[in-house]
């Protein structure tokens, strides 16, 4: 079944080749007026380097034809925005239905350190979740690939810019422009992503209506200082051979499941963990998914980990396995980013 799946995506890659991709035009500001964008890659546990590598070669094609490379799907289309921030021109990819329709939900999905939205997007198969359910997936782009996602440090690799308020400054201008629900806004990240992702959960949870995490757990401090306005349904996916973040902790990090345990608390609640060992349709791949699914929460809350057995530091369900091979595993067990839509999407944050 893997194999399949890599194959079918490499015959698309190549059909590809062929055509330009249909990019929209038109962008929410005039292009940056300071310099924005990612740096030569620094050395780091998370910086891709196999994934980026391969994205290179793919990138050099598209842009002899003209196109910004996102794998499309049918009925969708993507453009480059920017939106003013700290005094900066930010930018983000937005991928969105060729129809649009008021009151479309929006997926924000945040990257991991030194991976580009476009990459982001196609490791995710996010244009594939527009193509199907209707929502609007933004990418937003950290300052020299790194998210100041760490309340403690107060910088990143340029100082201390602040990720929150661009990312719901994002969202305010393709909301307002487009006429989307800004009541159903789901952030989802990968690594320093994911932190990222409780970042904006933490300070500002009036503004999402749920959260996705992969290869992400939770900082001791942000833990601290968290204040959450309403209960806010969690989807966790962690592997248990991540080398990255361990899925066990370690020194200002929880544990996978004890990070599951805090947002069970948030949510209030009030029951144990019930533990079901899911399909295994792939079984030459080397993991297994078993669900930890808090229960006795309210009906407006779900938390869920997603324990990727043998899973390393990767995106289930990615068929772009190979080029994250260094991280361990992925999974193909679970489709990560159709696992977080299913359950997060009923849910909407309180009206204000």
């Amino acid at each position: 079944m893997r194999f399949g799946r890599i194959c079918q995506r490499g015959l698309a890659l190549l059909s590809l080749a062929a055509v330009t991709l249909s990019v929209n035009a038109g962008v929410l500001s005039s292009r940056p007026v300071a310099a924005v964008g990612a740096s030569a890659a620094t050395a780091g546990p998370d910086n891709f380097a196999g994934l980026n590598l391969f994205f290179d070669n793919l990138d050099a094609l598209f842009q002899r034809i003209g196109g910004s490379f996102v794998l499309p799907a049918a009925g969708t289309v993507n453009y480059e925005g920017y939106v003013e921030s700290g005094g900066l021109a930010r930018r983000f990819r937005a991928i969105r239905p060729s129809v649009i329709q008021p009151g479309a939900p929006i997926v924000v999905m945040l990257h991991p350190r030194n991976l580009s939205p476009e990459r982001m997007a196609n490791y995710v198969a996010a244009s594939t979740l527009t193509s199907r359910f209707g929502a609007w997936v933004l990418l937003p782009e950290a300052l020299f690939g790194d998210w100041n996602d760490d309340p403690s440090s107060g910088i990143n690799s340029i100082g201390s810019p602040n990720d929150v308020a661009f990312i719901l400054r994002m969202v305010d201008a393709v909301a307002g422009t487009y006429g989307l629900d800004t009541r159903r806004v789901y952030v989802a990240g990968y690594s320093n992503g994911g932190f990222m992702g409780e970042r904006v959960a933490c300070e500002r949870s009036s503004r999402i209506a749920g959260l996705a995490t992969v290869g992400a757990s939770l900082r001791d401090v942000l833990g601290r200082s968290c204040t959450l306005s309403h209960r806010l349904p969690v989807v966790q996916f962690h592997g248990t051979s991540d080398l990255i973040v361990p899925y066990n902790g370690e020194p200002t990090l929880k544990s996978a499941i004890a990070a599951s345990g805090f947002w069970a608390q948030r949510a209030t609640c009030g029951g144990g963990t019930s533990v079901t060992a899911l399909p295994n349709p792939d079984p030459f791949d080397g993991t297994s998914v078993t669900l930890l699914r808090q229960t006795g929460c309210p009906s407006n809350a779900e938390v869920r980990l997603y324990r990727i057995n043998g899973g390393g530091h990767t995106w289930p369900g990615s068929t772009y396995a190979l080029y994250t091979a260094g991280y361990g595993r992925t999974s193909q067990e679970i489709d990560a980013t159709l696992e977080l839509w299913n359950v997060l999407s009923p849910y909407s944050s309180p009206a204000p």
